[in-house]
């Protein structure tokens, strides 16, 4: 009997857990969600939010790299608390960060947000017990009702855009490979560099090119070969856009569109994150007059991985004509 109690209180644990998405969800809805009988297309009209972000309109493009560009005097600066995410385990018990600075602004065609907090250390690597620094955006995907915002919902599903320090420092220094992290490490011989062989010259996964990756890898860099991003040797962005349908569902997109770049200086993060408005793709978000925002970071030094994170309730995006 008590066998059978211990195989079945795993089950009913799991149980609990999954239920919990749905009745955040189920708190989190407005008092008023109908839809606008006049004009399909028109913003949904959701209650308004504690904090609200004005996002300024700007002529020109806007120079993602350029984190402390003059074109951010246009923003006004809001102040977002975040908190501990208590809610699911792995929960983060001790937080370290509690506000961070947010700006917007857009040109019609893309909608950026410049998102500063406060972090003693630069964390850009990982390992078995290493993390990195990360924040991320959050839109809703739809119209009609609000998204919990702790990741969303099944019927109430979220579009995530999420920068990660360790790819910020793959754009900028190149992929750190194992020989990085362990600098006396010896390779005798690396697939698909046969022709290269030489026992006194260490060849790694950085030094082999791209077109060469492209042939090979399924065979010898299959996470490479099926595009999974963790994967990726040849990185551009340090972003990656994702959608979430509640806890533990975070899933790549496939057309990655955002853009994104990270500075850390005396102590601070700034972190530029740009995304398409777009209006007709029904898997994005709808991004246009009044919708909702949200954020989450994460503190590598204090081990902040995962759902081991700070993160903030919805506010309000106003796009300013």
């Amino acid at each position: 009997m008590f066998r059978q109690i211990v195989r079945i209180l795993p089950v009913l644990l799991v149980g609990i857990a999954l239920v919990q998405p749905e009745a955040h969800a189920q708190n989190s809805k407005p008092k008023s969600n109908k839809k606008s009988k006049t004009n399909a297309s028109a913003a949904p009209q959701w209650d308004a939010s504690e904090i609200s972000i004005s996002s300024s309109r700007v002529e020109g493009s806007i120079d993602v790299r350029n984190v402390e560009s003059n074109v951010w005097d246009a923003a006004t600066q809001v102040a977002v608390p975040v908190t501990n995410q208590n809610m699911v385990a792995p929960m983060l018990t001790e937080p370290s960060v509690d506000t961070m600075y947010v700006k917007s602004i857009h040109d019609s065609s893309w909608v950026a947000f410049r998102l500063q907090w406060a972090d003693e250390t630069k964390d850009v690597t990982i390992d078995s017990d290493v993390f990195c620094d990360q924040v991320a955006v959050q839109l809703p995907v739809g119209k009609v009702d609000l998204p919990s915002p702790m990741m969303g919902h099944t019927s109430t599903p979220v579009h995530i855009v999420h920068w990660k320090g360790v790819w910020q420092a793959d754009c900028e220094t190149g992929f750190r490979d194992i020989v990085d992290a362990y600098p006396n490490i010896w390779v005798d011989y690396y697939p698909t560099r046969e022709s290269d062989l030489d026992r006194t010259v260490r060849v790694f996964a950085k030094d082999v090119p791209a077109e060469m990756i492209a042939v090979q890898s399924p065979n010898i860099l299959p996470g490479t070969a099926a595009h999974n991003p963790v994967s990726s040797i040849k990185r551009k962005q340090p972003v990656e856009e994702a959608r979430a349908e509640g806890y533990g569902t975070y899933t790549t997109s496939e057309r990655q569109l955002a853009v994104g770049w990270g500075s850390w200086k005396n102590g601070m993060w700034t972190v530029c994150i740009v995304i398409p408005i777009n209006n007709q793709d029904a898997m994005r978000p709808t991004i246009e007059g009044r919708t909702k925002v949200g954020f989450a970071v994460w503190n590598g030094k204090q081990q902040n991985v995962g759902s081991r994170k700070h993160w903030a309730q919805w506010s309000d995006l106003i796009l300013q004509p």
